[in-house]
């Protein structure tokens, strides 16, 4: 159980901080897709955009942020 609490608490930490690097379109797609559950297709009528716009800056942003040694150091910490 206190595995399972650290780890909730560890992912929680490391998506603050990813939503902390991005520019704010990008939190709100990352926020409605990740934490609501909204499928791309919901996500691109509310932001007034084509399907394949929320694909693409979830895809984008998750691919950067791979690459960010930023981001290593939170895996690490």
């Amino acid at each position: 159980m206190s595995d399972s609490i650290e780890a909730s608490v560890e992912n929680e930490r490391l998506f603050l901080f990813i939503l902390s690097k991005v520019s704010l379109s990008e939190r709100i797609i990352l926020w409605l897709y990740f934490v609501e559950q909204y499928k791309h297709h919901e996500i691109a009528e509310l932001m007034g955009k084509s399907l394949s716009y929320s694909k693409l800056v979830v895809s984008r942003t998750i691919s950067t942020l791979k690459k960010s040694p930023a981001l290593v150091e939170v895996i690490n910490a």
